[in-house]
């Protein structure tokens, strides 16, 4: 019956009473366009909500489109979250031994070293590239680097946009689409081709374009504003880079409101929906719209409204894991539907695949979302999330997320654990500005100061169980695991269930660290966020 749909509405343009995917038998296959814009998160689009008008070209496409209310991310990092999509399969399935890694190279893999896709592993691209299918990426994010394995399938992995730094207004997504473009005109009017671009434009630094900046200066409407004191080290602070970046020059203040800088993303997002409208027109104009199926994601979200966290990710708050999802379908079909049910970016490998009348390999941890198109039900299941600072893993199941954290020895860790302000109460011979100062040098402050911090580190090492109920508390502020010890066994259950499946499935495609590393740019990471002063491996991912 899917491949039915597809051949009526290739056709004669009827979007017809079904889903609509590839019609194997005639050999007609969907093109797909797959864009991703790093670091958006649902609750900053106007698609979702937001008092803001943040994305108006996706919220007039939502017209022709399935929108998913609840899409969450399967990891709240870039390289991770990409693996999951592209493989259908949790993050720590692509995993590279530590031990192994350490005997190699002489050092534990850094957080953006520790996955690999496995040459043997069938990619998204490589499954399509197999059906005839044209491949082409055009990636922003200096992550998404070819050893990273994400780039197996693909005929043109243009990385040409993340070697444009981050501050080059003509850099992003400016720079994806002319160059996406250029590779649809060069092919034929009958292949059928897959398209993935991920723009990297509202990753920190907040810079938005010219035209775009201060558009949302004077706008209310954004979250609540706070006044935090100007540090580094993420927590209970803002950022001293986020303000290098907001004032341009020195001085630079103690403290800064946060409205400001929440202004300045939510001006990137509007940017990014400008050149996406843009896209879109180009597209149509060309023909090459309608018959196509076109995907709106991200790889996670922002953390822009957290009261002890702000602007970054890494953690498994709501605002970090949704992360809008638009599907518009050939034709325009179901256009203007909205689904509740909860979905998961791991269920985009065998939803593209049925859509396009392929068989995915065995073993994905996704699930095609095919019959939510046309109205049927599916089976409520937990979605899983990987990866993060504190070496951290969760599980949402309805309206309730179980985070389990260990946090180990690391002062980075220990600081996220539990905020500046537990670490405050419960060891004041740190002193009220520990925080504000860089790790290194908080370290060096004193014999006292070290000894609280080293209280501190073996009181947190976890692993941690924290339940929260996502309806009353998004920002994860109130740990109700006591009051509910049968909702955090289930949940706990079905975490281990979840390791040890990604654990056998390693096991069976083992991944081996290269004996030559990439070179990296660890100015232009350090630029991004990636990469910290005081300690260069930010997350223990294991």
């Amino acid at each position: 019956m899917l491949a039915l749909a597809l051949a009526g509405l290739l056709a004669c343009g009827d979007p017809g009473p079904g889903p609509a995917g590839g019609d194997a038998a005639s050999g007609a296959r969907p093109s797909i366009v797959f864009l991703s814009i790093d670091t958006l998160g649902a609750g900053s689009t106007s698609l979702h909500g937001y008092a803001r008008d943040t994305t108006p070209h996706l919220l007039a496409l939502a017209a022709e489109s399935v929108v998913f209310d609840r899409c969450l991310a399967n990891a709240p990092f870039t390289g991770p979250s990409y693996v999951s999509q592209f493989t259908g399969l949790l993050p720590k399935c692509s995993a590279i031994d530590r031990e192994e890694f350490r005997a190699l190279h002489g050092r534990a893999p850094r957080a953006w070293e520790i996955l690999r896709v496995p040459e043997e592993r069938v990619t998204l691209t490589e499954l399509l590239r197999s059906a005839g299918y044209r491949t082409a990426a055009f990636v922003d994010n200096p992550q998404l680097r070819p050893a990273l394995g994400i780039g197996q399938g693909f005929e043109v992995y243009d990385t040409a946009a993340a070697e444009i730094t981050a501050r080059d207004p003509q850099g992003g997504i400016r720079a994806l689409v002319p160059r996406a473009l250029e590779w649809i005109d060069g092919l034929g009017p009958d292949e059928p081709f897959f398209l993935f671009v991920n723009a990297l434009d509202p990753h920190e630094p907040y810079l938005p374009p010219p035209e775009f900046k201060d558009r949302f200066a004077d706008d209310p409407h954004g979250p609540p504003d706070l006044e935090l004191p100007v540090g580094e080290g993420g927590f209970a602070v803002v950022d001293l880079s986020d303000v290098r970046d907001y004032y341009e020059k020195p001085p630079y203040p103690e403290r800064m409101r946060t409205a400001p800088i929440v202004a300045r993303y939510d001006e990137e997002v509007r940017a990014v929906d400008e050149a996406l409208g843009a896209l879109f027109a180009e597209l149509r104009r060309r023909g090459r719209l309608d018959g196509a199926i076109l995907i709106v994601t991200a790889d996670h979200g922002e953390a822009l409204s957290q009261p002890d966290y702000k602007f970054g990710h890494g953690t498994h708050v709501e605002q970090v894991l949704h992360v809008p999802f638009l599907l518009r379908l050939p034709g325009g079909a179901h256009g203007g539907t909205r689904v509740a049910t909860p979905v998961q970016l791991l269920d985009l490998y065998p939803t593209l695949a049925e859509l396009a009348a392929l068989a995915p390999p065995e073993g994905l941890q996704g699930r095609s979302i095919v019959p939510l198109l046309a109205g049927q039900a599916l089976e409520p299941r937990p979605i899983f999330h990987e990866n993060g600072r504190l070496a951290s893993g969760s599980v949402t199941e309805g309206e309730w997320r179980l985070v389990v954290t260990s946090p180990g020895a690391r002062v980075q860790c220990v600081l996220s654990a539990r905020g500046r302000a537990w670490l405050a109460e419960n060891y004041p011979d740190l002193g009220p500005d520990y925080f504000l100062k860089s790790m290194g040098a908080a370290l060096a402050s004193g014999p006292r100061a070290k000894h609280a911090m080293a209280e501190a580190r073996a009181a947190l090492r976890g692993p941690f169980a924290e339940l929260y109920h996502l309806p009353s508390d998004p920002h994860l502020l109130r740990d109700v695991s006591s009051d509910h010890p049968e909702i955090v066994e289930r949940l706990q259950a079905h975490l281990r269930a979840s390791q040890e499946r990604s654990a056998l499935e390693r096991r069976r495609l083992p991944v081996k660290p290269d004996p030559v590393l990439p070179e990296v740019d660890m100015e232009e990471l350090r630029g991004l966020g990636y990469v910290g002063d005081d300690d260069e491996e930010l997350e223990r991912s294991e």
